[in-house]
């Protein structure tokens, strides 16, 4: 009996992801991998100036320059294109503000990266949205 009830578990459970996949598709992709890398390389710009440490600041906008090529040249869309000029010009200021070692520049720079990468995902759900 428990077998039997186990197994129906399973199979429910089977059902229900494979539901998810047919309506968001597979999340374990390599735009998938490198969206992943541009959140934590934010996340860790943002820990970085609440520990006011430029250098690990530096660091992490590196890696989101890196993920944001990488995504540029597999999302060759017009969307990537508007919202990426502002995200490669808020990662020079980054680096620009760490080199005068000014954290407040660095703050705001950064502010006005995750504005920009907020605004490039709203306008892409909006695209998603409006497809039929």
């Amino acid at each position: 009996m428990f077998v039997g009830a186990l197994g129906g578990w399973g199979l429910q459970q089977v059902w229900r992801i494979t539901g998810e996949l047919d309506t968001q598709g597979p999340r374990n992709g390599v735009k998938t991998s490198l969206k992943r890398a541009k959140t934590e390389a934010m996340q860790e710009m943002l820990d970085a100036l609440v520990d006011g440490d430029l250098g690990r600041v530096d660091a992490a906008a590196d890696g989101m320059t890196e993920s944001a090529l990488q995504l540029h040249r597999l999302l060759n869309t017009a969307i990537y294109e508007e919202h990426g000029a502002g995200l490669v010009g808020a990662l020079e200021d980054v680096h620009t503000a760490v080199a005068a070692d000014d954290l407040d520049a660095a703050r705001d720079a950064t502010f006005r990266l995750e504005d920009n990468c907020m605004g490039c995902h709203r306008a892409l759900r909006e695209q998603a949205v409006d497809k039929p």
